[in-house]
This record gives structure tokens, C-alpha cells and sequence, in this order.
């Protein structure tokens, strides 16, 4: 199998590194522009500058991890030919990207979106709990995230990261929309929504670190709590019911329901470093083989886009970055 791998840098490393732990004969090829440096040994087999020249392998699958703004240039051919595509979140930088996006898609139904909290072992059981109606009538759902930037991408700066530049789709309500995906995979569409986002942690940025939302979903109201600037990183859910509530930690990987007669434990290991990622990856595969349909389709990935546009038109922040 041959995988062609479009951003080769932080993520997509961690994704190449994914894949060849899970198919280690499949050959990656990197297209890269040719400004950057050498790409550490593992990542890719070998090296295209030209997308043509990309496409004439006739890749088996891909993986578009380069910059937001980048995402419809670089996926849209692929997604044209019917390619199984990897993209990473978010699907693009505004809402005209996402639409050429969709408009290309040959078979949508081959395309994940990356957003890996949905590969999670424990907020898969937790999702399966509030189904199931373990907690008794949904009466809130309770979302926090956070972590400060400079420790996201080690050795980097965090005014450096692409995660801090307006021009790469930096801000946290693009770079944590795993939070809004994330609801919208509990509880259903957003029907209604209220931001505040600001710069709290690290004035200088250009862009904002943190924000609090108040969402309504189909299935009841959801409050977000995100940012890119507290000391140590968070994860952290709590759904409360007319029954019990139920308490996701990621750090630690445990979910815990608290009834009124004590507390049951329903999941509790510690996940593995890239766990999620190699999960994601391992679906991935699937897909890409015909054995199973998106966990995270192309209409996901443009709903959750569209909601963080207009997440960021209410709270005064541009409506979308340009490429």
C-alpha cells in the first residue's frame, strides 16, 4: 500500500509514525515544498515537490495534515479521485473551503476527519452511558480542556506554532475544536450558541487562548470550557442527571458514575502515549480497505467548522483566515 503524507510537520509525523506501527509495509511518500529541511529518519520512504507528480503514484490512501487554510488545495484532488482520505482537523480555515471541499468529494464516505477524541476508549463508553440513559434524564453537559502552548509542541515558541498565527487557523475555538465536535457526537447538532473568547494567558499572542461557549444541542445544553494557556493540561467532561453523573478524566483515562448510593468506576486504565492517534489510525485503515464506514465523516468535520465560524463571528474575532 502507498500512502501519500501532504504536511510533514508535528502532526504529520505522529501520523506517519501511526501508520507504520499499524501497516509497516505501506510506503509513505511526503510531498513537501522543498524549503524545509530533511525529515527525521521513519517518516516517509521518499519525497515529491510537485502535486502531479504526487498523484501519478496513484496513492492508495492520504493524509492531509498541512495548515487549516491549506486543507481545500491540498485535499480537493484527492478527494475528487476518491482517494480514502486522513484530514486533519479542522476540515479548513472558512466556509468556502469546506464547501469546494464537500463539492469534490467523489465518495464522502471515504473521508475521516481528525478529530481523535471520538477514538477514545473511555469517551466512547462515556457517549454509550448517556445513551443508554445510565445517568437518568440529561440535565447538563460539561465540557474543559486546556493546556498551556508552549508545551504542546516542544523546542517551539509558542508565538512560533501555527496554533498561535492567525494566518495557519491558530486560536483556540480552531485548535480545540475537539470540544465542539465533541458535543455535537454526544448530544447532537448545535441549535443554538454564546461565546466569550478572549487573550487571558498570553497577551501578546494575535490570536485568542481562551474561551468559554454555552451551547444548546439537540439533545440538551452544553457549557465549554477551552483554552491554550493554563499551567497544566486538562481534559475533563461531566454530564449530570436526574440519576447520577458521570466523570470522564483523559489524563488518567478513568469514568466514573456517582450515584447517590456511591461511586461505580466504568472504565479506569491509563491510555498509552498516541493511543487515540493510533486508534483513529487503525480506523482509518479500515475505512481505506472497505471494512467500515467514517467514524468521523466530511459532513462532521464541515458541521463542526461552520460552528466554530460562527462561534468566532459572535465573538468579534474574523470569520475565517485566508490562504
Amino acid at each position: 500500500m502507498r500512502c501519500l503524507l501532504v504536511g510533514s510537520g508535528h502532526i504529520g509525523r505522529r501520523h506517519a509514525r501511526a501508520l507504520r506501527t499499524l501497516a509497516p509495509g505501506t510506503e509513505v511518500v511526503a510531498l513537501r515544498s522543498g524549503r524545509g529541511g530533511a525529515l527525521p529518519d521513519g517518516v516517509a520512504d521518499r519525497e515529491v515537490h510537485a502535486f502531479a507528480d504526487a498523484l501519478a503514484l496513484r496513492p492508495d490512501c492520504a493524509i492531509v495534515a498541512d495548515p487549516a487554510p491549506c486543507h481545500p488545495a491540498s485535499a480537493a484532488p484527492l478527494l475528487a479521485k476518491g482517494i480514502p482520505t486522513l484530514v486533519e482537523k479542522p476540515l479548513a480555515a472558512d466556509a468556502a473551503g469546506a464547501d469546494a471541499l464537500r463539492a469534490a468529494a467523489a465518495a464522502p464516505d471515504r473521508v475521516l476527519i481528525g478529530y481523535l477524541l471520538r477514538h477514545d476508549e473511555a469517551l466512547t463508553r462515556f457517549r454509550a452511558a448517556l445513551a443508554s440513559g445510565e445517568v437518568g434524564g440529561l440535565v447538563s453537559l460539561h465540557l474543559e480542556a486546556g493546556g498551556a502552548l508552549a508545551g504542546w509542541r516542544p523546542g517551539m515558541a509558542p508565538e512560533r506554532q501555527i496554533s498561535a498565527r492567525p494566518e495557519t487557523g491558530g486560536g483556540v475555538l480552531f485548535e480545540l475544536s475537539h470540544e465542539i465536535d465533541a458535543a455535537r457526537w454526544l448530544l447532537g447538532e448545535i441549535v443554538e450558541s454564546h461565546v466569550i473568547a478572549d487573550r487571558r494567558g498570553t497577551p501578546r499572542l494575535a490570536v485568542e487562548d481562551a474561551a468559554i461557549l454555552l451551547l444548546r444541542c439537540q439533545g440538551g445544553p452544553v457549557s465549554v470550557q477551552i483554552d491554550m494557556a493554563r499551567a497544566r493540561s486538562t481534559r475533563r467532561y461531566r454530564a449530570v442527571g436526574t440519576r447520577g453523573t458521570l466523570v470522564w478524566t483523559a489524563e488518567d483515562g478513568t469514568l466514573r458514575l456517582e450515584e447517590p448510593g456511591g461511586i461505580r468506576t466504568l472504565h479506569d486504565r491509563t491510555p498509552e502515549p498516541d493511543e487515540r492517534l493510533r486508534r483513529q489510525m487503525a480506523h482509518f485503515l479500515a475505512v481505506v480497505r472497505g471494512e467500515a464506514a467514517s467514524l468521523c465523516t466530511l459532513d462532521d468535520g464541515i458541521a463542526a467548522l461552520k460552528a466554530v465560524l460562527d462561534l468566532r463571528r459572535k465573538a468579534g474575532l474574523d470569520a475565517g483566515v485566508a490562504a
